[in-house]
């Protein structure tokens, strides 16, 4: 069992086997900032304590580290059964939770007034340059 920060993350169920990865990672992504959005409050919190506290540091670090170990290990699955080229499983992690934090972070910026439509098309955006580059 996990606590403090880490209980916000919502570890996504499996879809069935066979899906393709786009939709697979669209599921994670979606589940990933919708977890993220509905407890943003305290992800402002823990990003301004970052200024002056360097355990705040240290608890943004951990709270990054259980939704990038899992898109790791998702994406070293996709790499393992041939569905995208061999060794692009790491540098795909980064640019996908890059990615993720950057949008996020500017989410909690600027409030969109329709959160749902601006995660859509910001996870299809992503999805629809990166993986066909990731392709075998």
């Amino acid at each position: 069992m996990e606590y403090g920060i880490q209980r916000l993350h919502e570890a996504p169920v499996e879809p069935c086997p066979g899906t393709e990865p786009e939709e697979i990672l669209t599921f994670h992504f979606v589940t990933f900032l919708n977890t993220m959005w509905r407890n943003r409050m305290v992800v402002r919190m823990i990003v301004s304590a970052t200024v002056s506290d360097t355990t705040a540091v240290e608890d943004l670090k951990l709270f990054d580290a259980g939704p990038r170990e899992r898109l790791h290990n998702l994406m070293l699955g996709f790499e393992e059964s041939a569905r995208i080229r061999s060794g692009t499983a790491a540098p795909a992690s980064q640019i996908f939770a890059s990615a993720l934090g950057g949008f996020l972070f500017y989410c909690l910026r600027s409030e969109p007034e329709d959160w749902a439509t601006e995660r859509d098309r910001f996870v299809s955006h992503l999805i629809n340059l990166v993986v066909p580059g990731l392709r075998v």
